[in-house]
């Protein structure tokens, strides 16, 4: 399985692909955080995604009067952008297992609820195989010129045939340090 790129060099900037529930593994639309999504290299390497944070649909967040964006909202936006790049960017099959292996997250700066949000992502290692897809990627969530958030992990996706397997998995010990001093810059 090679990456598969949603666009080519000269239409990344206007090619938005609308996400649906199931591509960020949920039932329900309410649940869904990411609007859409775009490659922005030819290589698919890095994607750049839209939110969209709805406090009425989203009681689970919002059970009490809050005035900014909950940070486990923001991770779980983060970790659904990840499902989405792997079944929309990638082509990893529907009904694959998705394993979070590792998960380091940097919270800069509280987001503002009447702003718009949008993510940066940039695969960093892929390892594909004809059962497992491996993909090491690193995002930044931000509104406007405001980081909000930077998420860097480990996402395993598994053929269904390996479900069993997976229940019996060990955790992993090989997860990167990363430096948070670091300001996430990228790479052209």
């Amino acid at each position: 399985m090679n990456t598969t790129v949603i666009c080519d060099e000269e239409t990344a900037q206007d090619n938005w692909v609308l996400v649906d529930p199931v591509h960020c593994h949920q039932r329900d639309e309410r649940n869904k955080l990411i609007e859409k999504v775009r490659s922005l290299s030819p290589d698919g390497k890095r994607v750049q995604a839209k939110f969209k944070f709805i406090p009425e649909d989203l009681w689970f967040f919002f059970d009490h009067k809050i005035d900014h964006l909950p940070g486990m909202l923001e991770i779980n936006g983060l970790r659904q952008l990840s499902l989405a790049m792997a079944h929309l960017i990638y082509k990893v099959p529907m009904g694959w297992i998705a394993l979070l292996d590792w998960l380091k997250t940097t919270f800069y700066s509280y987001g503002d609820l009447s702003v718009d949000t949008y993510a940066r992502a940039e695969l960093l290692h892929e390892t594909i195989t004809k059962l497992k897809c491996e993909y090491v990627l690193t995002a930044v969530m931000h509104q406007g010129d405001k980081k909000l958030m930077r998420m860097h992990g480990k996402l395993i996706m598994l053929h269904p045939a390996l479900e069993k397997r997976v229940r019996n998995m060990k955790v992993s010990l090989d997860a990167p340090e990363v430096n948070d001093d670091q300001d996430f810059v990228w790479q052209d």
